[in-house]
This record gives C-alpha cells, structure tokens and sequence, in this order.
C-alpha cells in the first residue's frame, strides 16, 4: 500500500486499468483531459462574464428593481438553475446517473 500511494504521489502512476486491461489508469485519465480543460475553461469563461455583468448591473443601479432582480439571479436562483441544468445534462441527456428507470429509459452503464 504505502508503494502505491508514493508511486501516485511522486510519478502519477495509479497502476493498470480494471476495465481496459491493456492500458494504465493514467493513459484513460490523459485521454480525456483536453475535453475536461475545454469545458472547464469555458465555463469559468462564461462563470466570469455573466457574473461580472450582473455586478456591473447591481453597482450602477443600486437599489433599483435591476439591482435586486442582477442579486436575485446571481444568488438565489443561480444555484437551482445551474443544477437544474447539470441534471438535465448528465442524465437525461447524457444518461449518467442513475435516474434513467425514473424517466422511463435504460441507462447504457457509462458510470
């Protein structure tokens, strides 16, 4: 064990994979790091603008019905909707999780 965790720690080995038995975890892990860095990069990118936007909006029109609705949707709603979004994506549209019996179709066992 304690050889494992120094190889993670010092050469990002995780060893062989158990679903692809002809590569590394490290080779699945490095496939798909260029997509995860894309989705990521952009949306911090759309995070920053529409965030930064909303500020815009709430500092010049202070305590008008803009300031409170630019707030509202930032804090309040932000969260609801954003997860509202994350679920439609991964599993409906995606068919991550687990939620695939509930809406009436089989889930195809990416997880």
């Amino acid at each position: 064990m304690y050889d494992y965790v120094v190889n993670v720690v010092t050469r990002f080995d995780f060893g062989p994979s158990f679903q692809y038995r002809d590569r590394t975890v490290t080779d699945v892990i490095m496939q798909g790091f260029p997509v995860t860095l894309t989705y990521g990069f952009w949306s911090f990118v759309v995070a920053v603008i529409v965030g930064v936007s909303l500020g815009v909006v709430a500092a010049i029109k202070h305590n008008t019905w803009l300031d409170y609705l630019a707030v509202g949707i930032s804090v309040g709603a932000g969260a609801p909707l954003r997860h509202g979004a994350l679920f439609w994506c991964w599993s409906l549209r995606c068919g991550w999780a687990g939620c695939q019996a509930a809406a009436g179709k089989a889930g195809n066992g990416n997880i």
